[in-house]
């Protein structure tokens, strides 16, 4: 019985995968130092500070995400500064363990910078590539049916 082939992944989605596995390598890890720390930044009773983690961490990953996806830029200082000073309002729980979690991230993204970026930036070379042999092929069966 002969094997199946099965058929490769579009390169628009292997794009997006990858995309996405960069955004998870960076968001991991300060997940996890988050969640092994919890019990110390929100306690079992509802407090203030637990609903202000709460929206913070809520905040802060959409605006990572708007940022990583390019569907925001900061035009404006001021507007940076707000940003910053909501979510360290709202974030003043963790503000005490900012280190490690930021050097979780760091971590996060030197494995995207090292490992996935390049991989993401040839796929995207590849894609335009493929477009464009997908234009001059079209162009020269049209030329061929002229002759």
């Amino acid at each position: 019985m002969a094997k199946k082939q099965r058929k490769p992944l579009p390169l628009k989605f292997k794009r997006f995968l990858l995309e996405a596995l960069a955004l998870f390598f960076i968001a991991a890890p300060v997940g996890v130092v988050v969640g092994l720390n919890w019990e110390k930044y929100a306690p079992r009773e509802v407090t203030s500070s637990g609903w202000s983690l709460s929206f913070g961490l809520i905040f802060s990953f959409i605006i990572v995400l708007l940022v990583y996806t390019k569907k925001v830029q900061a035009k404006n200082p001021l507007s940076v500064l707000i940003v910053i000073t909501a979510l360290l309002w709202l974030l003043d729980p963790i503000i005490t363990d900012a280190k490690i979690i930021t050097a979780a991230a760091t971590g996060g993204a030197i494995i995207d910078y090292l490992f996935l970026n390049p991989a993401i930036e040839e796929l995207k070379e590849t894609i335009k590539m493929t477009k464009q042999a997908k234009i001059q092929a079209k162009a020269m069966a049209e030329v061929d049916r002229g002759r």
